[in-house]
């Protein structure tokens, strides 16, 4: 039998210095270095969103069991594998909370040292549930045994095959439609190593797509697209991976239940049992969550591909367990008030939906209670507020892919952002304090884009007589490039200590320097006509002459309201 044990097999890819070199790590010692390593490091952001959701499993189910000194909690009933048996009796759980939460803070306090030795203890006790090609527990898969218990097409049939192009991200070419310019060529199209294999493997099931035809038998539910496909991602980055990886630990009371149950750890029937129920209740399970069920096969033709079962997915709404993603309510459509996952938009820089980190405009009409943030942030600001991460920047990744919105929910476009803000800054979000300050400006930032700006370069369209000649859309977009970098470097350069009102007046000094600047080129770009103007009237009124420089005028009278950018 073919072997690829991940605990001892390089394939994790991580970047070891700041010239960006990039080696291949086993999952052993990616642990006992996390304090050396940069960062993740593989093929594409999303794929290291995934792989980060997997090695969190591994550290909530380790440390939800044990102390930093590799001492068992009170209360935790473990068999021979380190796998706890029973739930927590709640005579322990109070004192639990304090425990676990001491873990992490000595876990951090410990930061640039490796991971303590009961993380390799308990993966060694595992160590065939890590195996990529275990008859029969093979990684991430179920084994043929139960793929074939499954079976209700002939086993020569295509039906649920999915090739290793599809899963590919850099490729996501499907059997139907061959992709132009691709970075392949067709005879290694299907071409993977174990080590990107496993990666791919890890994502697929995060990001899948409802292409593949063959249902779980009985199943009446919509297939799972994959539950990070859903999610607008976001999380926090650290200077060294092991600062990421506990930045993004979660250790608190809203955890939901203190039972960590990864998949690995789960009997076939068991895994069934949890798919269909389709609602996690603990972080290792939710980070490990399936959408199909697969297994690597191959043939004398295509060589290895992978069999595919269907699985329904986790139901979005309300679903506040998950703490990696931005929330929003929808206004119309079958989740009309229902808090939801937000996927970003494609085509904004992250820190234009600023307003989806403040709770206080994040407000269902109907149920005020339920509004929400990133549950990772209020993490990160519950170890502001215990002075764990102070005086320095804190990193916010923003990542996610978009998808067809058709039967096939093909992901495409890939979306990768970040932000650099002070940590106690973006751990402000009381309702006066510096992330609802820093969202009320960017409201302002975009209603003076969006509507003083477009709508002098609307004017200029009617003078021209022209109609959606696409001149307002353009000189939007050159304004939000002009102002992105610029706003990036006034909220890294934020201090908590800083006055909030003069800091936003700074910001709105550069804003309407740069609006001006882009008003301006207008101006030196008019032609006669703009010159000349258009005849106008109004109800009652004889024709007048309105030209470029009455638009102008409008415009700046505007941006320097005392409701704009006035003083």
């Amino acid at each position: 039998m073919k072997e690829f044990n991940l605990l001892h097999e390089p394939w994790i890819a991580v970047m070891t210095d700041n010239k960006g070199r990039v080696e291949e790590v086993s999952l052993i010692e990616l642990f006992t270095n996390a304090h050396k390593f940069k960062c993740l490091a593989g093929e594409t952001p999303a794929q290291d969103f995934a792989l980060l959701r997997f090695l969190l499993s591994i550290l909530h189910t380790v440390f939800s069991r044990f102390n930093e000194k590799g001492n068992p909690y009170e209360g935790v009933d473990l068999d021979e594998r380190f796998k706890q048996i029973t739930e927590m009796h709640s005579d322990f759980k109070g004192d639990y909370i304090n425990a676990s939460f001491n873990t992490w803070k000595a876990l951090w306090d410990a930061k640039e040292e490796k991971f303590p030795e009961i993380l390799t203890r308990y993966l060694e006790k595992n160590s065939d549930k890590f195996n990529l090609y275990d008859e029969k527990y093979p990684f991430y898969q179920i084994s043929k045994a139960e793929m074939e218990s499954l079976s209700d097409e002939p086993g020569e049939s295509t039906k649920g095959r999915i090739y290793f192009k599809y899963i590919n991200r850099l490729l996501s070419e499907s059997e139907n439609k061959t992709e132009l310019f691709a970075p392949a060529s067709e005879a290694f199209k299907d071409k993977l190593s174990d080590a990107a294999l496993t990666r791919w493997l890890i994502a697929f099931q995060g990001y899948t797509g409802t292409s593949d035809k063959r249902k779980f038998p009985g199943m009446t539910a919509s297939a799972s697209k994959g539950w990070l496909l859903g999610l607008g991602g976001i999380y926090l980055s650290g200077k060294t991976l092991k600062e990421t990886l506990l930045l993004n630990m979660i250790m608190s009371k809203d955890n939901g239940s203190q039972w960590q149950k990864p998949v690995w750890e789960k009997s076939f029937n068991e895994k069934i049992d949890d798919f269909t129920r389709g609602f996690p209740d603990n972080l290792a399970e939710l980070y490990t969550n399936w959408s199909r069920l697969l297994i690597i096969d191959s043939d004398e033709n295509r060589g290895q591909f992978l069999r595919a079962v269907q699985l329904p997915g986790i139901d979005p709404q309300e679903f506040f367990l998950e703490p990696m993603t931005i929330w929003y309510y929808p206004q119309s459509g079958a989740n009309k008030e229902r808090c939801m996952p937000k996927t970003h938009d494609l085509n904004c820089s992250f820190w234009r939906s600023f307003w989806l980190l403040d709770r206080n405009r994040i407000i269902s009409s109907k149920d005020k209670k339920t509004a929400r943030t990133p549950r990772i942030l209020n993490w990160h600001s519950e170890l502001a507020k215990k002075k764990c991460v102070q005086k320095k920047l804190a990193t916010l990744r923003a990542v996610g892919l978009s998808y067809n919105r058709d039967a096939s929910t093909m992901p495409n476009d890939e979306i990768y952002d970040e932000l650099n803000i002070h940590n106690e800054v973006l751990a402000d979000i009381v309702a006066s304090g510096w992330v609802a300050r820093i969202s009320e400006t960017v409201e302002i930032t975009k209603m003076v884009i969006d509507r003083v700006l477009r709508n002098f370069a609307n004017e200029i369209e009617m003078i021209r007589n022209v109609s959606e000649g696409g001149l307002p859309d353009r000189v939007c977009q050159d304004a939000y490039f002009a102002v992105d970098m610029p706003f990036r470097e006034w909220l890294a350069a934020i201090k908590p200590e800083d006055n909030k009102d003069e800091k936003i007046i700074e910001w709105k000094d550069i804003l309407k320097k740069i609006i001006f600047e882009q008003a301006d080129k207008l101006l030196e770009n008019a032609t006669n006509r703009d010159f000349l103007g258009k005849k106008i009237s109004e109800k009652g009124k004889s024709e007048e002459i309105y030209n470029i420089m009455h638009a102008y005028n409008k415009f700046k009278n505007w941006l320097l309201s005392p409701k704009v950018l006035g003083k």
